[in-house]
């Protein structure tokens, strides 16, 4: 298990600041090393900081299409792992991943929608479900 003292001889940097946020996991990768568990959630399934990159080039080359840079896409989905990817995912191709919460309500979500100019958005059919 990670704990918060594994992180806490890296010290802080204001250029480390000045970056996407895809870059920054990419460096994390660098600095920690691929295999270092990045994620665990909260159903204990964990992911390297290899595989976080790998997955989020993959399911980010599937999520780009229809899409273009710049643009928000809405996720909808629980949160866990696959929030986690294709929140990564759409940062690795410089799409806006606009993180949705279906305890809102259709009211509020479609508010939300409205308000970030969200045409996408990311879901798994047995969520909608």
């Amino acid at each position: 298990m990670t704990k918060t003292s594994d992180f806490a001889s890296v010290p802080f940097r204001i250029s480390r600041t000045h970056t996407d946020i895809f870059s920054a996991l990419l460096r994390a990768r660098r600095e920690f090393g691929g295999k270092k568990v990045a994620i665990v959630d909260g159903d204990g399934r964990k992911m390297t900081y290899t595989e976080l990159v790998r997955a989020g080039f993959a399911l980010g080359a599937a999520l780009k299409k229809g899409t273009k840079a710049g643009e928000n896409v809405g996720v909808l989905l629980p949160t866990g792992l696959g929030a986690v990817l294709a929140f990564y995912a759409l940062e690795a191709y410089q799409r806006v991943p606009a993180m949705l919460n279906f305890t809102a309500g259709s009211r509020s979500l479609k508010a939300a929608l409205k308000a970030a100019e969200i045409k996408r958005i990311v879901t798994a059919h047995q969520f909608i479900e």
